[in-house]
């Protein structure tokens, strides 16, 4: 296991009671993976990918801890000489999206 892979490890286990710690953290990975989708009407979807199991597993559990929010979650194996995991997890209402990206700083009240 790499360094960099042992810190995330021991960074996931790591929760923080303070709403203000779990947004922040919340920024941080969408920041390294994330993706801010907007459809053709204007419905935003907010997902991160990584090959990290601990990393998908702490974004979920801010996610959970901070907004109590519906989250999907998908892991895709890859396949041949490219075994990895890729773990997606998105906050696919538009709603609970918002919410997010306002608490994150990523869009103003008024979707700006």
């Amino acid at each position: 296991m790499s360094f960099s892979s042992k810190v995330k490890e021991e960074l996931s286990r790591q929760l923080s009671p303070a709403r203000h710690c779990q947004i922040a953290e919340i920024a941080a990975i969408l920041s390294l993976c994330g993706r801010i989708q907007i459809s053709e009407n204007n419905r935003y979807r907010v997902k991160i990918h990584t090959e990290n199991v601990a990393v998908a597993r702490k974004y979920f559990t801010l996610l959970k801890k901070t907004f109590n929010i519906r989250i999907d979650v998908s892991i895709r194996q890859g396949i041949g000489n490219h075994k990895n995991r890729t773990c997606t997890v998105a906050v696919t209402h538009h709603e609970d999206a918002m919410r997010v990206l306002q608490a994150v700083k990523l869009i103003d009240i008024r979707g700006d």
